[in-house]
């Protein structure tokens, strides 16, 4: 029978250091570099909206800035869960 893993109060205390210090320098790093606000065109919705029509591609996008282009058309680069999740929006908003 594996025993249970039981943290003692310092190492509670060095990870939430840790984690503080890991937190704050990210969020200095992001305020410094002016990545704290959402991007203009996020591209999920457009995404999402192409699902619904059975493409994987976006059909003139208005930016083209993180897509990439492949055999004359754009894809988003990233992962589609938030337009997954963003397919019952879609549906109500194009119907």
């Amino acid at each position: 029978m594996m025993r249970p893993i039981v943290l003692s109060y310092k190492s509670r205390i060095v990870g939430t250091f840790v984690f503080l210090a890991t937190l704050t320098l990210y969020l200095l790093t992001a305020w410094m570099t002016g990545s704290v606000r959402s991007p203009i065109q996020a591209y999920f919705n457009d995404l999402a909206a192409a699902f619904i029509t059975g493409r994987l591609d976006l059909v003139n996008p208005l930016s083209t800035l993180d897509l990439t282009f492949y055999n004359g058309k754009w894809y988003v680069p990233f992962p589609p869960l938030p337009a997954l999740l963003m397919i019952p929006w879609a549906l109500s908003v194009v119907c």
